[in-house]
């Protein structure tokens, strides 16, 4: 009763909370940074509203446990972000403090396809949309002209109140007036755009469309509203669905093979480099990922993945070689099945070791850390406990059912 959108018991609720954090966590690193202390404030504001501790407590269990599901991938990443150059987000273009908005680009500012540019002359838009902005003017004069009476009848005004205050606080934190804040936080620092925090805007924006039909009476005007709407949507954001311009590009340029021989990457700046990198090889990487250094070998044998390469390696005498992969902690070495050791003594970040004359079977595979181990512990313990959970909601609701009957 105290949701814009009442939804009916489901023991199911539960499990699709924690479900729909975790995939949130998985999904992208800086939307998680960004949506988890937005739902967290959501969850408050429905204890304050409900002044009820039982709802402020299934709200911090569906994030905790969706928090602990995905540990297995965030806690490493945030724990061993120093083993990375994740530095090189904070220096050059994608300084944070390059990338403010104006306030006059959220009211308004040219589509392009272009970057993010210091000064308010960015190839991009930011603007919130100009059908967004007039039902949000609309919303507001009619929570004013009411004069709290709408507000008392409907409970969504509630809501209403809440989003517009996180409009408010997405337009504060994008702007530079902000910029002291984002200086004390460090871990803020690394969503390189500030601009990235509108996906907030999106959403609140989103739910603010919405209320103005709270003060249409009747079925009819507001189907003509909700047509008015998806017409205005339309016509002018339909533009903006057209491609810049077509690459001829084949799924080839593309294969496994060709990402590894021409390093293609999804970073910015190759930030997340392992920090044993100073300098990228001269060379491509052989198919075998094997490189001799001294002595002479013969690779009879090879099989190479992206977390395994085998070797079955003939020397001729003491010899030494490089598997042309970075080194990051949890990568293994073992010669005919005993564990070997391996060095990183060079600017490339390679593995280098030596093997002694005769027939070996090399083996060099990534593995896991105590703290990864730990952290896939913890999202198992939280798998089991979502299941508890589920159990637990579903009986609750069959005795509700019967006690209804």
């Amino acid at each position: 009763p105290h949701s814009p959108f009442p939804i009916p018991h489901s023991p199911f609720l539960p499990v699709v909370a924690v479900g729909a954090v975790a995939l949130l966590l998985l999904s992208s690193n800086p939307v998680a940074l960004i949506a988890l202390p937005a739902l967290a404030l959501y969850a408050a504001f429905l204890a304050w509203r409900t002044r009820s501790w039982s709802v402020l407590g299934r709200g911090a269990w569906a994030i905790g446990l969706g928090l602990g599901l995905a540990a297995f991938f965030w806690l490493p990443a945030l724990v061993e972000r120093d083993w990375v150059q994740t530095d090189r987000l904070l220096s050059g273009y994608l300084n944070y403090r390059h990338h403010f908005v104006y306030l006059h680009q959220l009211l308004y500012s040219p589509w392009g396809y272009g970057l993010s540019l210091p000064g308010p002359e960015d190839g991009m838009s930011f603007g919130l949309g100009p059908v967004h902005l007039a039902l949000l003017i609309t919303s507001l004069l009619l929570a004013w002209k009411s004069g709290g009476r709408l507000r008392r009848a409907e409970e969504s005004w509630g809501h209403f109140w809440f989003f517009v205050a996180l409009l408010g606080l997405t337009a504060f934190l994008v702007t530079d007036n902000s910029i002291w804040l984002w200086d004390a936080l460090p871990l803020l620092q690394y969503l390189e755009f500030p601009w990235r925090i509108l996906v907030l805007a999106a959403v609140a924006t989103a739910f603010l469309c919405g209320f103005p039909f709270l003060a249409v009476p009747g079925t009819r005007p507001r189907r003509r509203l909700l047509a008015a709407l998806l017409g205005g949507l339309l016509l002018t954001g339909l533009g903006h669905a057209r491609p810049e311009g077509y690459s001829n590009t084949t799924d080839a340029e593309y294969s496994p093979a060709v990402i590894a021989t021409t390093g293609i990457e999804v970073t910015t700046a190759r930030e997340y480099e392992p920090i044993w990198v100073d300098q990228r090889p001269p060379m491509p990487a052989p198919s075998d990922r094997l490189l001799l250094l001294a002595g002479q070998v013969r690779v009879l044998k090879s099989r190479v993945t992206g977390h395994r390469l085998e070797w079955l390696v003939e020397a001729d005498g003491p010899a030494y070689l490089r598997a042309a992969i970075s080194y990051y902690p949890g990568w293994r070495l073992t010669v005919d099945g005993r564990p070997h050791p391996l060095t990183v003594q060079n600017r490339y970040g390679l593995i280098d070791f030596s093997l002694e004359s005769g027939l070996h079977q090399v083996v060099l595979a990534f593995g896991s850390t105590p703290l990864r181990s730990w952290a896939t512990a913890l999202s198992g313990m939280a798998l089991l406990l979502l299941g508890l959970t589920a159990f637990r909601e579903r009986g609750a609701a069959k005795r509700l059912t019967c006690a209804l009957a």
